[in-house]
């Protein structure tokens, strides 16, 4: 009787989340104790007393009706950006992990939470040219005041506004650059990829005769080969190189790691 008093002493008028407990009763035969409870929404329960204490049951079921009512958006576009925001995000089978979550890349708790948050702070999508966007930040989490919905022109500036490149002790975005030096950004990115400094990728003509850029070989390990071979005894293309440098692997890393699952090759 004295352990049974002590036991709802620890119990009776104490709050688990959303559910008080206003009685207790032993079942020996499961051997614990099971807690008469009134929820916030005005339901009574029974819960286990262990249920509880580990917050396995936090209300009368209410919550989880809460958390999964139908809001009318399952299948638009912005359901589906929330969807696929939170699978490269935190689901770590997803081919996308690596280049998101696998990073260090994170969505604030709001919006992991709930879609109804999403849309509140984002906002309807405009267009179907239009996808989420990390901005002002495009290496930031996914939260309010680092995200927008941007089209794939206005994302690609925004990745290039980012990267601040310094040369003859002057630091402006490679956007400026391009412009001050009339090289295409595209052509300066691909250089830097590939290894150059950022002297020789915003000085080097363009090769016109050959049609293409100049320094397509790459020196790593005492070898010098072009991208394509370096990809070749990857098992992928050169495209493969570029990608993983985009998304801001080293040179060493990136020429040295085999093909993984979900990369481009």
């Amino acid at each position: 009787m004295a352990k049974r008093n002590r036991i709802k002493s620890l119990f009776i008028g104490k709050r688990f989340e959303r559910l008080t407990v206003i009685d207790l009763s032993e079942c020996v035969k499961e051997k614990d104790y099971h807690c008469k409870c009134k929820c916030d929404c005005g339901n009574i329960s029974r819960v286990r007393a262990n249920s509880l204490l580990s917050a396995h049951t936090r209300s009368c079921g209410c919550l989880q009706k809460e958390r999964t009512r139908t809001h009318g958006k399952t299948g638009s576009p912005e359901y589906a950006t929330w969807k696929s925001m939170k699978d490269r995000c935190l689901n770590e089978n997803s081919d996308a992990y690596f280049r998101y979550g696998g990073r260090g890349i994170k969505i604030c708790q709001r919006w992991a939470d709930s879609f109804e948050a999403f849309l509140e702070d984002m906002g309807p999508r405009p267009s179907l040219q239009h996808s989420i966007d990390r901005f002002p930040d495009n290496n930031g989490n996914y939260e309010p005041g680092n995200c927008r919905w941007a089209t794939s022109k206005q994302q690609q500036r925004n990745r290039n506004i980012t990267t601040l490149l310094s040369f003859r002790g002057e630091s402006k975005p490679l956007t400026e650059w391009a412009d001050l030096i009339g090289i295409r950004c595209s052509v300066i990115e691909k250089r830097l990829r590939i290894g150059w400094s950022v002297e020789k990728a915003l000085t080097a003509p363009i090769d016109q005769k050959r049609g293409r850029k100049l320094g397509s070989a790459v020196l790593f390990n005492g070898q010098t080969k072009s991208l394509a071979d370096w990809a070749a005894s990857l098992g992928g293309s050169k495209n493969l190189i570029f990608q993983r440098l985009r998304y801001g692997w080293s040179m060493e890393r990136a020429l040295s790691t085999p093909v993984r699952k979900g990369e481009l090759s």
